[in-house]
């Protein structure tokens, strides 16, 4: 098949190699690339181009098909977007995941990979809650930590198993993200960050925490966090402030890479309890879709919205519905199918206030009532 690999950085590269094995039965016609300054260059006299004539050399039935590899879901899903506006079939645009650059395996098993756009079985990102509750239960936290009034953690037999399912419907994901609440509060932490590992080997692991923990966490889990390559992120909240060169050198000693955040210095109230927002145009809008999906024993859902939000229904007697969670045993799931769900607008949406009211951070009181005004405008 006469074939345009979609980007010439390092991944492009390597695809170019493997498809030009005389046995993999692509030809590679030219290069599509978005920077201007490589056009008219040229790789083994195979042109580099901009999209637009990659586009024509298609209608012109020059080329037969696209291949990209994993990038960003975002710019992934900004070349597709591009490609059908193009009226490119969406047969002919091709998918190489990113764990075929880097496994080691035969070039005939890293082909067979290779795979149409919209049936790739990877996902940008998963996280998984490690507590529901927090050590610093933040006014107006989009979690509702501050409405879990004990200790809540998943049950790590069911995670594992949900995780194993996963793996069934998705080889890959990207980014893996360990969450909270505070994920340092779980005990079991190690568990999960070595057994993430060992099913996705080459995910980018990511533990987001608040740090008020980070001094007091055992040897296993800074084993497990070195040995599994993990990145700690580090939310910089007003409240530690003045602590973060300490949380950086303790960090550096115990060679744990991290990052800091900015300061946040503002929370946003993202929610409507009365359910009169406009669900479609909210997920159209939506700046979390397809960042956050969300995974709780053996059930995702596209955000996490309909996994905690029973916190706030609770609180509040409201009766919210709960929408958007997918069974992973269920029947006849696909990949293509899983993600057809995650991609679309379910009850829920009508209760997110995505230009909700930003308020200066703070902790809540603990001497103060309730009120549903504090997480709904």
């Amino acid at each position: 098949m006469r074939t345009a690999i979609i980007t010439w950085q390092k991944d492009g590269r390597e695809l170019y190699r493997l498809l030009s094995q005389a046995s993999s039965g692509y030809q590679v016609r030219m290069i599509v690339e978005k920077d201007f300054r490589l056009w008219e260059m040229s790789n083994d006299h195979i042109p580099i181009v901009s999209i637009g004539k990659a586009v024509q050399a298609y209608h012109r039935k020059e080329i037969d098909q696209f291949i990209m590899p994993g990038m960003e879901e975002s710019v992934n899903h900004g070349i597709e977007d591009a490609l059908l506006r193009f009226h490119v079939k969406p047969e002919d645009l091709l998918y190489a995941p990113s764990p075929i650059f880097r496994e080691n395996a035969e070039d005939a098993q890293k082909l067979r990979r290779i795979c149409v756009y919209q049936d790739r079985e990877e996902l940008e990102t998963m996280e998984i809650h490690a507590a529901d509750h927090c050590n610093l239960n933040c006014q107006n936290c989009s979690m509702f930590c501050g409405l879990v009034k004990q200790a809540v953690f998943p049950d790590y037999a069911k995670t594992e198993k949900g995780i194993r399912k996963l793996k069934e419907y998705f080889f890959h994901i990207k980014k893996f993200r360990i969450i909270g609440g505070e994920p340092l509060l779980n005990p079991e932490l190690d568990r999960y960050i070595h057994f993430i590992r060992t099913v996705y080997p080459y995910t980018d692991i990511r533990l987001i925490s608040n740090g008020l923990l980070i001094k007091k966490m055992p040897e296993r889990l800074l084993q497990a966090l070195r040995t599994n390559d993990v990145t700690f992120i580090i939310t910089q909240y007003p409240a530690l402030a003045d602590r973060m060169d300490e949380i950086h050198r303790f960090l550096e000693e115990h060679g744990i890479r991290h990052e800091i955040t900015d300061p946040v210095w503002e929370f946003q109230k993202i929610y409507d309890a009365s359910g009169r927002q406009n669900g479609e145009e909210n997920f159209k809008t939506c700046h979390w879709k397809k960042t956050c999906a969300t995974m709780y024993a053996s059930y995702i859902a596209g955000c996490f919205v309909p996994f905690v939000i029973p916190y706030l229904s609770d609180t509040f007697h409201l009766n919210l519905p709960v929408s958007g969670i997918i069974d992973l045993a269920e029947p006849g799931l696909t990949a293509r199918k899983i993600r057809e769900r995650m991609d679309r607008p379910h009850a829920l949406c009508s209760y997110c206030a995505p230009n909700g009211i930003f308020s200066p951070w703070k902790k809540m009181d603990p001497h103060q009532k309730l009120s549903l005004e504090d997480w709904s405008i």
